[in-house]
């Protein structure tokens, strides 16, 4: 073969090779602080940008309890600042949501005392800016092991127990379908509105419509919420196993999920276990699921909140410190 033949073979690899790189997944890691479980838009001020949730939840570590700010055009992250909360609070938050009522924007935090007393509830707190001020905390008999909270227009919510007790090895023998939805009006009034599922988690909420992802019971369940708050024609959407969090993308849904269970377990004892994060984009309407990005858990492990903002996703996790950041594929 002649040289000037083998060159131009060269070449054209070389560019089939750009090329094919040029269209997979690049992620990149935003720090964000510990335990970003759960992430939330945000517009303030014209500009995007993404709140976390975020909590140190492994032993032996410095505590970090904190909702942290992330500007998507600087990658800046400002720690928001608490006001007028009650002396006796701890703050330690998990799932949280942000919704418009009575034209305030108010955030709704699942929070764990983490102490002897085993308090759950859900803080309540008006958000201006960099600050949150406290309105309210919420709590109830029913909040058994509360994971996420999804509230309405009218500031009422849902929250789910993604079990029936705080008791791992006991719901895992005895219990596995021990989870439920709790529906709290606006006094704080609080019943269940569905039980026995299998680890409830992720809530979503749309036009007089509730959307619930399951990680044992191999759905995403979408109900119609009646004025007084009940739960009816209940639909299956999707038959996913082990889904976390749901976000609105435009009228469809990201779901983040984590396919081993058991590697995931593994991973909440020890960083060094990696834990599989897919993202699946589900199509509500026609009922189908498009997987957005797969990662064996080198990228991020425990992956558990998706949102797509401009053709990036972005990915929180229960462990890390950090958030991915992953441009998808046109």
């Amino acid at each position: 073969m002649k040289f000037s033949k083998i060159i131009w073979i060269s070449i054209l690899i070389l560019l089939s090779c750009k090329k094919e790189s040029e269209t997979l997944l690049t992620p990149e890691k935003i720090f964000i602080g510990q335990g970003p479980e759960d992430i939330v838009l945000d517009i303030q001020n014209g500009t995007t940008r993404i709140l976390a949730s975020c909590n140190e939840r492994v032993k032996n570590k410095p505590p970090f309890s904190e909702i942290v700010a992330l500007n998507l055009e600087t990658n800046q992250r400002t720690l928001l600042t608490r006001k007028s909360e009650p002396a006796f609070l701890k703050f330690n938050p998990h799932g949280f949501y942000l919704q418009i009522v009575n034209g305030k924007k108010l955030l709704y935090i699942v929070n764990h005392y983490k102490d002897d007393s085993k308090i759950n509830s859900i803080l309540v707190y008006e958000l201006n800016g960099d600050e949150m001020t406290f309105k309210k905390e919420v709590r109830s008999d029913l909040m058994l092991s509360p994971n996420e909270v999804c509230a309405l227009p009218n500031g009422s919510f849902y929250f789910t127990n993604d079990k029936g007790s705080d008791d791992l090895i006991f719901e895992q023998l005895f219990n596995k379908s021990g989870g439920s939805v709790v529906y709290c009006d606006t006094d704080g009034n609080c019943r269940y509105a569905e039980e026995k599922l299998a680890f409830p988690n992720g809530l979503e909420y749309k036009n007089q419509q509730l959307f619930l992802a399951t990680t044992r019971n191999y759905g995403l369940f979408q109900y119609d919420i009646l004025d007084d708050g009940t739960l009816t024609n209940k639909t299956k959407i999707s038959s996913i196993n082990g889904m976390d969090n749901i976000r609105w993308n435009n009228e469809n849904l990201t779901v983040s999920v984590h396919p081993d269970e058991i590697a995931f377990v593994k991973h909440s004892t020890d960083e060094k276990f990696h834990s599989p994060s897919w993202t699946y984009l589900i199509d509500i309407q026609n009922k189908t699921a498009k997987l957005l990005y797969k990662n064996g858990g080198y990228d991020i492990s425990g992956g558990s909140t998706s949102i797509e903002v401009n053709g990036y996703l972005y990915i929180s996790q229960v462990y890390g410190n950090y958030l991915l950041k992953v441009k998808l594929k046109d």
